[in-house]
């Protein structure tokens, strides 16, 4: 079925935004995120950005202070790296225009 959900979390391990598309309960959620992040959270900068969690795969980068974390079916993992690291560059461009033009003003 591809992507799971989509978890933004901060370093101190708040979730930021969470999307699920696939139905859990409250409870559930809250486990599973506590799960992930602490894992994710606990990796060093040589680590590959890949956690296998549950029937889960996690694919996770961070940006700044924030974690950006994809769940995904196992199968799915190769092709959802290639695009989320395309999607970057196209956020790293914004980026610099927006900070760009922020320093004009």
């Amino acid at each position: 079925m591809g992507i799971r959900f989509v978890l933004m979390v901060n370093k101190q391990g708040q979730t930021r935004l969470a999307q699920y598309y696939e139905w859990l309960t409250l409870e559930e959620r809250r486990a599973l995120e506590g799960e992930i992040v602490r894992k994710c959270l606990a990796r060093n900068e040589q680590q590959c950005s890949f956690v296998e969690h549950r029937n889960y795969k996690i694919v996770y980068r961070r940006y700044a202070s924030l974690f950006f974390l994809v769940g995904v079916d196992n199968d799915e993992v190769d092709a959802l790296m290639v695009e989320i690291l395309w999607r970057r560059e196209r956020v790293r461009g914004h980026r610099r225009l927006v900070s760009g033009s922020r320093s004009k003003a």
